[in-house]
This record gives structure tokens, C-alpha cells and sequence, in this order.
């Protein structure tokens, strides 16, 4: 039923998904918000312009929602181009068992005796 259908589509959207790279670096990451306010700016500034000489609010709308969906269409997913600087992170560090534990064996021992 519903429910089967539901599952199976989730299935296919991870399958999907895990060839998908999700990694943006610190580089990308200011590049990306660059591009985003770049562009709705431009948009935005030709759109008031526009909308102002013709004298009419739609046009402004119009360049405004164009640029906030090519911005959204160039920043949002993390494209390639926003990956050419990858962070190395150093390797996990694993932690001994905390001196606490021992001392506390100690004297719980001590305590029998």
C-alpha cells in the first residue's frame, strides 16, 4: 500500500543521494555567499530600475525572484567549484580510560578489605 510505496521511495532518494558529494570548504562556503549577494543585488538594482522607468512593480519582482533562484540554483547545491580547497582534518584521537575509574576500583577494593 501507501506505506510500501513510501519506503520504497526513500530507499531510492538515499541511493541517490549517497553519489551525491556534500562537502563545501571554508573557500567555497565564502564564495558561495559572494555569489548569492552579488547576484541578488545586480537583480535587484536592474529590477528597481526597470520597475521605476516603466513604472511598474512586476518588473522589479520579476528580476528580484530570478535572481534569488539563480543565486539559490548557483550556491545552494555544493557544486564542485565549491570544493577545490578541501580541509584536512586531523585523525581522531583515542582517549585511554580515565584515571577516575582506576582510583575508584581502588578504593572500592580498599573498602572490602
Amino acid at each position: 500500500g501507501w506505506i510500501t510505496l513510501h519506503l520504497q521511495s526513500i530507499d531510492s532518494i538515499r541511493k541517490i543521494s549517497s553519489n551525491i558529494i556534500t562537502e563545501m570548504d571554508l573557500k567555497g562556503q565564502k564564495l558561495a555567499e559572494q555569489i548569492f549577494k552579488f547576484l541578488i543585488v545586480l537583480f535587484g538594482v536592474i529590477g528597481w530600475i526597470g520597475g521605476f522607468l516603466l513604472q511598474d512593480v512586476r518588473i522589479f519582482i520579476a528580476f528580484f525572484a530570478t535572481g534569488c533562484i539563480l543565486s539559490a540554483v548557483l550556491t545552494v547545491p555544493e557544486w564542485g567549484y565549491l570544493n577545490r580547497n578541501p580541509h584536512k582534518w586531523l585523525p581522531k584521537i583515542v582517549d585511554p580510560e580515565p584515571e577516575t575509574s582506576k582510583t575508584e576500583t581502588t578504593v572500592e577494593t580498599k573498602k572490602k578489605k
